[in-house]
């Protein structure tokens, strides 16, 4: 399990790439071997890298994500107004063992969830949505 969060407070962790996004390892959340760190922070880079291109026509972001789910969770917060998907704080991505829990062979795509921690719910807040990752 994978948390964007702006606390940044956990043992395994990185900024993406491009973004720079405060990503961190929430499970496993002890004794993470370099190489599986090493494995979902070249992963997140390379989905950043995609979605970059997106407005090109030539982006390959699908091989990367699970968009379905990433759609249901970005109209969920719509929904419920909550803004926190913007700084980001309490965001949850999830990602199976390649082969393992996939079929052989194959890649386990990155989904979005579960929701988590909704406190900012139904604010008055404005923002500027268009900068959102």
């Amino acid at each position: 399990m994978i948390e964007y969060d702006e606390d940044y407070d956990e043992d395994y962790k990185f900024r993406s790439e491009l973004y720079k996004l405060p990503v961190m390892l929430k499970s496993p959340d002890e004794d993470v071997p370099q190489e599986q760190l090493d494995y979902i922070r070249n992963y997140i880079n390379e989905m950043e890298k995609e979605l970059v291109k997106i407005e090109t026509g030539e982006s390959r972001y699908g091989e990367y994500i699970d968009v379905e789910s990433f759609a249901d969770y970005w109209m969920a917060f719509e929904v419920i107004y909550n803004h926190e998907i913007y700084k980001p704080r309490s965001l949850y991505m999830f990602k199976g063992r390649d082969g393992v829990d996939s079929p052989k062979g194959t890649v386990c795509k990155l989904k979005a969830g579960p929701f988590w921690d909704q406190e900012m719910i139904f604010t008055n807040h404005w923002w500027n949505n268009k900068d959102a990752h």
